[in-house]
């Protein structure tokens, strides 16, 4: 459905961390292993995600419950802010904007 919208799209790759005292090489085999996850076994959290202005999501996982913010609540993606990652200067998306279907959710958030 997004491929079909017309503008550009970007697929966002998770950015993880390891937090926490451990070996180097424990860490990075720990962190490629949720790479490849299933997002079933990772919290509803994908690790590749197309983002399209426009587009229409949901939450994949409960945020905020008494504010409406669960699992399955239906949103329009309206803008995207990018910015830089320290490490290697490539241009990320920081915050997505939303507008959820019903502006009774997230009210409580927001103010």
């Amino acid at each position: 459905m997004l491929a079909s919208m017309p503008g550009a799209g970007y697929i966002s790759e998770a950015y993880d961390l390891y937090v926490g005292e451990d070996r180097p090489e424990r860490k990075t085999a720990i962190l490629a292993l949720f790479k490849e996850r299933h997002h079933k076994y990772t919290q509803g959290l994908m690790s590749r995600l197309m983002l399209k202005e426009g587009g229409k999501y949901v939450l994949s996982t409960n945020i905020e419950v008494a504010d409406g913010l669960t699992n399955g609540a239906p949103c329009v993606l309206k803008h995207i802010l990018w910015g830089k990652l320290d490490s290697d200067k490539s241009l990320v998306p920081l915050r997505l904007y939303v507008e959820f279907e019903h502006v009774s959710i997230g009210a409580e958030t927001r103010s």
